[in-house]
């Protein structure tokens, strides 16, 4: 008698440890998902002024073709044509008489440690600054490199991304003369925001029954583009280009549950895209030329995806999925200026497409006719459109309108949500076939409504279809069962 009670104590005692177990667990679920955290941010994005730096006290020797960042200070200077200075560090230029670009200023990302950026700087403190035809400083298409990937493979499994990097400056003064632009000046490119992956692994309790599984990945910010500035006392003439920086897109993020636990999944913005700043020292200081200025390109929030557990015993893992907003697009300002550069050809840029956000519900186990999951998926919005460039013509007030000029086919638009509900679980003699979870998906601004399915009555594992959201009321709708 002794021994039958000493087992079923024992045997009590390993229930009761797994009943508290599992309490624990479900706990520490339920309080992750009822606030899970946000996407990491990047910090505020570099500014820019008119103030020349202080030149050192003493004439430094000028760049060359191994420069790499660093101040230097020389009565004048050209850097030649076929020359490229690849910068890993802030590059300053201070000249008391011409500064000519004829080579290419750029940054070589490799070399730069992740999360620093650089700067260029180009003073000529008596004289003018040109860059012609073959010179190039900045270079938006050659992002700064991101953040490692973040994965989380645990029993409740949650992965954040780190943010990306803000770009760098451009900023070209001429305190006493003016600025020539023949060639390209290009706001710098930022990196992408971190990627996330979560992974919900369970751990056997002591009755060797599966604990946990649940999944949370968030992605993360990237980085703002580049400003570019350029101020100047005796005018600015500008027959090249003159281009804002592009940020990065936002860190994606995947979260995959099991074990009939939830996941949550929600990609990371954009950011703003860089402006242009055109600043006269003197009112109405003249802005020449025929070329083409335009605020930095809007890019991509990060795409997101959701998997809810498949039970082994009852329901499925419920699926949250949220899409991230796309970047602002960048435009372009005039201050103590009178511009005589066609309208048409100064521009702000579209803002950035929303993210696509992708739920599937986990399907209910088939031995207790377990319900399906859940998918909730909502698009991220498309990034606004930078401001409309008032340009300060000689006949203004009022303003002429400079436009908007869009990077893609469908810039700005919002992403799509697409959910899938998990279907229900067979059952058998003693239970019922489970029903299918609810399928609920909301496109980002912008997105196309799609229709909801046909609701297909209770009873068998026919694989779930949800629906498509968009700018219209959210769809809602039974998946298939």
């Amino acid at each position: 008698m002794f021994f039958i009670t000493l087992v079923f104590a024992i045997l009590t005692a390993f229930i009761l440890v797994a009943v508290i177990g599992y309490a624990i667990n479900q706990a520490i679920i339920f309080a992750l998902f009822q606030n899970p955290p946000a996407p990491r941010i990047a910090g505020a994005k570099p500014g820019t002024a008119c103030s020349p730096p202080a030149p050192p006290a003493q004439p430094t020797q000028p760049p060359n073709a191994n420069t790499t960042g660093g101040v230097f200070y020389i009565p004048n200077y050209t850097l030649p044509q076929g020359v490229t200075l690849s910068l890993t560090a802030d590059l300053t230029i201070i000249t008391d008489q011409q500064l000519i670009i004829d080579g290419t200023i750029t940054h070589n990302p490799n070399g730069i440690a992740v999360g620093a950026n650089v700067s260029i700087t180009l003073v000529s403190l008596q004289n003018n600054v040109t860059v012609n035809q073959t010179g190039l400083v900045g270079q938006a298409n050659v992002p700064l490199t991101p953040p490692a990937v973040i994965r989380s493979q645990l029993q409740n499994a949650l992965a954040r991304g780190n943010p990306g990097t803000n770009a760098g400056t451009v900023t070209i003064l001429a305190p006493q003369g003016g600025v020539d632009i023949q060639g390209f000046v290009d706001g710098f490119g930022a990196s992408d925001g971190g990627n996330a992956v979560a992974v919900g692994t369970p751990i056997n309790n002591i009755l060797n029954i599966p604990i946990g599984g649940g999944a949370i990945a968030v992605g993360a910010q990237a980085g703002a583009g580049g400003d570019v500035r350029i101020c100047a006392l005796d005018g600015i003439n500008i027959d090249g280009e003159i281009r804002g920086g592009w940020p990065g897109t936002g860190g994606t993020a995947v979260a995959n549950a099991q074990n009939g636990a939830d996941a949550y999944a929600e990609g990371g913005p954009s950011n703003a895209a860089g402006d242009v700043h055109i600043q006269g020292l003197v009112q109405g200081m003249a802005v020449t030329g025929s070329g083409k200025i335009t605020g930095g390109a809007g890019f991509p929030g990060g795409d997101c995806v959701a998997s809810g557990g498949n039970a082994f015993v009852l329901g499925g893992g419920d699926a949250i999925a949220k899409g991230a907003k796309g970047g602002n697009g960048g435009t372009v300002a005039f201050t103590s200026c009178v511009v005589t550069i066609p309208p048409a050809n100064i521009n702000a840029h579209a803002g950035g497409n929303g993210a696509n956000a992708t739920s599937r519900g986990g399907r209910g186990a088939n031995i207790a006719g377990g319900n399906g999951g859940d998918a909730t998926s909502n698009g991220g919005d498309g990034g606004a459109d930078g401001a409309i460039p008032q340009i300060p013509t000689p006949t203004s007030p009022p303003p002429a309108q400079g436009g908007i000029s869009r990077f893609g086919m469908n810039s700005g638009t919002g992403g799509i949500g697409n959910a899938k509900a998990g279907s229900g679980g067979t059952g058998n003699m003693i239970f019922n076939g489970g029903s299918s979870g609810t399928s609920t998906a909301t496109g980002g601004t912008g997105a196309v409504t799609g229709a909801p399915p046909a609701p297909v009555p209770p009873g068998g594992p026919v694989p779930p279809t949800g629906a498509t959201g968009g700018t219209g009321p959210t769809v809602t709708a039974p998946g298939s069962i």
